[in-house]
């Protein structure tokens, strides 16, 4: 009960403090509810709910964001699983002379990215491509070069010592010399250090480099297009999608070789008229092993009449083992939806279908019917 009042009492705040004077406000509203869900053992059952506010303001000199999580898990959790609460995003930027010239972040620096590196449809970055981790980072932008470095920080001192890293990025956008070339390309590099068992920063067992090498194009009124944009990345040492434990829907997601691959990312993202199109893909191979990891997903988002729209989505999900079929799995994704979409309120509902194989040439199916509700508030 206190956690549901905490969630409420922060809900209310976020939505009072984005009407602060002098600042732009963007918060969203979102609260959704599963009350279907089948699983692998063809047990129907309450597939969880939940609350989730984003809020950010914004001026010259200042942002400040915060994303509060709030989870009723599904009716199978253990007890003390059943509710989670959660702080998904807490982060403070500062530009001391009111352009982007130089600004300071510290907190979950969610948007010091790659251009073009988030996936929209797994709500991931995909690579090595986010270079601004949980920690603290400065980036400076002055004629279409962008330079950024980000210091990665735990909560405790004593973690910091024997688990710390450090990210360098740069990228340059060439629209800033001719207008009609709307290119960014960008590199990051990415350094970390574990420390084994009780050992100290100077005797890690542990060090590795990530770097990704992205390009982004982006342009409006091209050819047939209303916008056009593509992505295309290379990161080396960089997890997968397949391979996030909690997100990938792939039987065999916590395979070590997984972990660390070498990944190309694909990007493509047109509006035709009012129809918009997402297409995202990521291949690769385990730095050390036989595992191929494997992405891919289409979503059309297509207004119908007035206030209502439709917004399918299907995906493949694989992650192969070269040396022995029977350690390969793959989901297949289905995912038609519905909205209606009105001035400050989005209320979508559809069927989450998966095709899930479990063991050796054995396939389910799961699914599950959640039923979003977002409401905007702010400008």
């Amino acid at each position: 009960m206190k956690r549901i009042i905490s969630v409420l009492g922060f809900a209310i705040f976020a939505v009072s403090f984005t009407f602060s004077d002098g600042m732009k406000n963007d918060t969203d509203v979102t609260f959704s509810v599963t009350p279907i869900d089948k699983d692998e053992d063809d047990n129907v059952q309450f597939g969880g709910a939940y609350l989730l506010v984003d809020s950010k303001l914004n001026d010259d000199y200042v942002t400040l964001g915060g994303k509060l999580y709030y989870r009723l898990n599904k009716t199978d959790s253990k007890e003390e699983e059943s509710q989670k609460l959660e702080v998904k995003r807490a982060f403070a930027k500062v530009r001391p002379f009111g352009n982007d010239i130089f600004e300071f972040a510290l907190g979950k620096l969610y948007s010091y990215y790659l251009t073009g590196g988030y996936f929209s449809l797994t709500e991931t970055y995909t690579g090595a491509s986010r270079w601004g981790k949980t920690g603290i980072g400065a980036k400076t932008e002055y004629q279409g070069f962008t330079f950024g470095v980000a210091l990665p920080l735990t909560e405790s001192y004593v973690a910091f010592k024997k688990d710390w890293g450090i990210n360098f990025a740069a990228s340059y956008n060439f629209s800033s010399i001719n207008k009609e070339l709307p290119l960014t390309f960008g590199f990051d590099v990415q350094y970390g250090a574990i420390a084994d068992g009780e050992a100290d920063v100077n005797s890690v067992s542990e060090k590795d480099f990530s770097e990704c090498v992205a390009a982004n194009f982006s342009k409006r009124n091209f050819s047939i297009f209303k916008t056009f944009s593509v992505f295309a990345a290379f990161s080396h040492n960089a997890e997968p999608y397949v391979a996030n434990s909690m997100l990938s829907p792939v039987q065999n997601k916590k395979v070590a070789d997984l972990k660390q691959t070498n990944l190309f990312s694909l990007a493509i993202r047109p509006t035709i008229g009012k129809v918009r199109i997402t297409s995202e893909s990521e291949i690769g191979h385990s730095v050390e092993g036989n595992m191929i990891p494997f992405y891919t997903a289409l979503q059309v988002y297509a207004p119908i009449h007035g206030i209502f729209a439709i917004k399918p989505m299907a995906g493949y999900y694989a992650a192969y083992d070269t040396s022995d079929s029977a350690k390969s799995f793959d989901t297949w994704e289905f995912y038609p939806r519905a909205m209606l979409e009105f001035e400050k309120w989005t209320i979508t509902a559809g069927w989450d279908m998966f095709y899930k194989k479990i063991a050796d040439s054995e396939y389910r199916w799961t699914w599950t019917v959640p039923v979003t509700a977002k409401l905007k508030v702010g400008e």
